[in-house]
């Protein structure tokens, strides 16, 4: 799942630390890809805002979920 993708910050909460990116293209909000804060900490970001762009890549959990990480802000 290391292939990168581009998409935009489609929800996020300050307050509770996490949202989703919608990759390009996706139409559904299934398609969305949980991101944690610690994970723009790690890779020297400032927390994001609704709308901003990135790449990232695809990590799946052992719990069967996707979280997007190594995260580049356009």
């Amino acid at each position: 799942m290391s292939a990168r993708h581009l998409g935009h910050i489609a929800y996020w909460d300050d307050r509770r630390g996490y949202g989703f990116l919608r990759p390009s293209g996706a139409l559904e909000r299934a398609d969305n890809v949980f991101v944690h804060a610690t994970i723009f900490t790690a890779c020297g970001l400032p927390l994001p805002a609704k709308g901003e762009r990135y790449t990232f890549e695809k990590r799946r959990r052992p719990d069967g979920r996707v979280d997007a990480v190594n995260l580049e802000r356009l």
